[in-house]
């Protein structure tokens, strides 16, 4: 019942979110990009605050950078780069922050909520990619050119 009721709380949290990003009209994707980096940054903070042995903190900060890297390309190449970080998410939220070691310093709402969290904005991002591939969150590609 607590698992159904956290993943509820992250498509909740997850709607307001995307709502919230929608706002930013030319900043859109620059927001889910950093988002997507913060988000893996907040582990490198759970695992500060709990004690976490410095291998732990490694491979915390080494999956920082990771996420960050595909905020990077989806920000600069391909949407679906950013549609892929997010998707990818959850199988970290859920293997090393709920059933792995990473659950000593994780709440697990939090990992859970994640998951649907990650995969409401994952799907967003996957039809924005697939409605308009060249001109997913670009206005300025929208705009026809003057000849």
């Amino acid at each position: 019942m607590l698992i159904a009721l956290w993943l509820l709380l992250g498509l909740l949290l997850g709607t307001a979110f995307l709502v919230f990003a929608q706002t930013k009209q030319r900043g859109e994707r620059r927001f889910l990009a950093v988002s997507l980096a913060v988000v893996a940054l907040v582990y490198v903070g759970f695992a500060t605050a709990g004690g976490a042995s410095a291998v732990w903190l490694g491979l915390e900060l080494l999956s920082a950078v990771f996420y960050g890297a595909l905020a990077w390309a989806g920000l600069r190449s391909s949407l679906w780069w950013l549609a892929v970080g997010w998707m990818a998410h959850p199988a970290w939220d859920v293997v090393l922050h709920y059933f792995g070691n990473g659950s000593e310093f994780t709440p697990a709402w939090f990992a859970i909520g994640c998951v649907s969290f990650d995969l409401l904005v994952a799907a967003y991002l996957a039809v924005q990619a697939w409605e308009r591939p060249n001109t997913a969150f670009n206005p300025a590609a929208q705009k026809p050119r003057a000849s």
